[in-house]
């Protein structure tokens, strides 16, 4: 049986790795879905949010928005013509592009009708681009210059060195906006009253993801915000930062794979047990008869009729088939539920002698048919010896264990017939009514079948099938 077991585990490796591609798939699937779910849970959060604090009425009214606790970090609010209402967390590959003209250098101040606020201005020239610092509507002009002159010295004097600029360095109260020579915008926070000329068109209450800088990738969410007689006067985008993709980060790929290997030895463990190996019942009967019986394999001179009860001398009796075939059949019951039993399962030869001899299946054919039936030819004589034990067994063991755990064929060798049934173990304790007419509990010990007394059936099957006690456990809890 040594083909058959390496058959077995090159079928359990198999199942092993398809539960472990499986379980990867599944989880990088979920982690996917999760990823998405999340965001737009995010995203659409933080639309909400700021669609409840910000007021349009004939302008922007902008005091409650400033003035709110926002729990949403990125977000772009931008007028129907294109200004700059306020942004929050940039993303450089939006690539902005504002109109460069009329910022020149110096100090300015500036009125937004849009807003109806009052900026004080610096714009800071530095090699590449520039900086424009802004404060809205301040109280004391000379004092908010000195601040915007101060602030301006931390982008020093190149476009490169502005971008490397450290936002906590400057006043939280103030607004940047860095922008080369072209106008695209570099950076910028606040909400410098720039127009913009170029801005991505996102598709309206649809998540879109961009891929950024250094693997990260982001999600947008845009809708258009509408006075209260319906008309559209701005665009709201909110932003968020999404988790790394499950497949390209080592840590997941590393928690997935130990998840998975857990997942598929578990599988694996339980499943090995109820994997069929192929059924090729020519070679167990070659190797049966090879090795002989043993603790999985069982010879079985005839299923209905006793040898042993015609003499040597004289030929058998056949109207003694009938006397005999109830005890004969019942032997061959409690073989096949003793390997059910077990823990490997085993063959039944129906045909073959305890020494090995070929006796066939003649008697048996011969004691299927019912009287004033045509014999038939042997394709007939198979058939009904097949269906004969299929409907014995199914009575006596039960239909769905029988079509689950039992496969049987007809051999033919040296022109005798011989009956293979191969049996794999029974995922449930099989009793059958034994020849003292109750009950009975069969187990395949070393090279013969026994019967176990009620403490040794509970010990083994307590053993054999730990969930079943603990199912009944249950039951039982729950009953009372």
């Amino acid at each position: 049986m040594s083909s058959f077991r390496s058959q077995r585990w090159r079928r359990a490796a198999l199942l092993f790795v398809s539960l472990f591609l499986f379980a990867i798939l599944t989880q990088i699937l979920v982690g996917w879905y999760q990823r998405r779910t999340t965001a737009r849970a995010n995203l659409r959060s933080g639309v909400d949010e700021i669609l409840r604090e910000l007021k349009y009425s004939d302008r922007w009214d902008l005091t409650r928005f400033r003035q709110a606790d926002l729990s949403v970090n990125g977000y772009y609010i931008l007028d129907r013509s294109g200004l700059v209402i306020e942004i929050s967390k940039f993303v450089p590959d939006l690539m902005l592009r504002a109109d460069p003209t009329g910022w020149d250098p110096g100090i300015k101040t500036l009125t937004v009708p849009a807003t109806n606020e009052t900026w004080r201005l610096l714009v800071t020239p530095v090699y590449g681009g520039r900086v424009i610092l802004g404060y809205s509507s301040p109280e004391d002009f000379t004092r908010v210059d000195e601040r915007l002159r101060e602030n301006a010295k931390y982008f020093r004097n190149s476009l490169e060195k502005a971008m490397s600029t450290d936002i906590s360095d400057i006043d939280r109260d103030i607004d940047y906006a860095i922008l080369d020579n072209t106008g695209r915008i570099h950076f910028a926070v606040g909400g410098i009253p720039l127009i913009l000329l170029d801005y991505p068109r996102l598709p309206f209450s649809k998540i879109q993801e961009i891929p950024a800088r250094r693997n990260v990738t982001y999600g947008f969410l845009s809708v258009p915000f509408t006075d209260k007689s319906g008309q559209k006067v701005g665009i709201v985008t909110v932003v968020d930062q999404l988790p790394p993709q499950p497949w390209l980060s080592l840590r997941a790929w590393l928690i997935n794979l130990s998840a998975s290997f857990v997942l598929a030895f578990t599988g694996t463990l339980f499943g090995v047990r109820y994997i069929r190996d192929e059924f090729r019942p020519d070679e167990l009967l070659r190797q049966a008869l090879q090795l002989g019986e043993s603790s999985t394999v069982e010879f079985k001179e005839s299923l209905r009729w006793d040898y042993w009860q015609a003499r040597p001398d004289q030929p058998a009796d056949l109207s003694k088939a009938g006397e005999t075939k109830s005890i004969a059949e019942a032997v061959s019951v409690e073989r096949v539920a003793g390997f059910l039993n077990s823990r490997t399962g085993g063959t039944l030869l129906i045909g073959v002698a305890d020494d090995k001899t070929l006796v066939g299946l003649g008697r048996d054919y011969e004691s299927l048919i019912k009287r004033g039936e045509n014999r038939g030819g042997q394709d007939k004589d198979r058939d009904r010896f097949q269906l004969h034990l299929g409907h014995l067994l199914a009575a006596k063991i039960g239909h769905d264990v029988t079509n689950l755990c039992v496969q049987t064929a007809i051999v033919s060798s040296g022109e005798k017939d011989v009956c293979v049934a191969r049996v794999v173990p029974s995922p449930t304790p099989i009793y059958v009514i034994g020849r003292k007419g109750r009950k009975a509990f069969y187990l395949r010990d070393a090279a013969e079948t026994v019967e176990l007394d009620v403490e040794e059936t509970v010990a083994y099957c307590t053993e054999r099938w730990p969930g079943r006690l603990f199912a009944r456990i249950l039951r039982r809890a729950r009953r009372t």
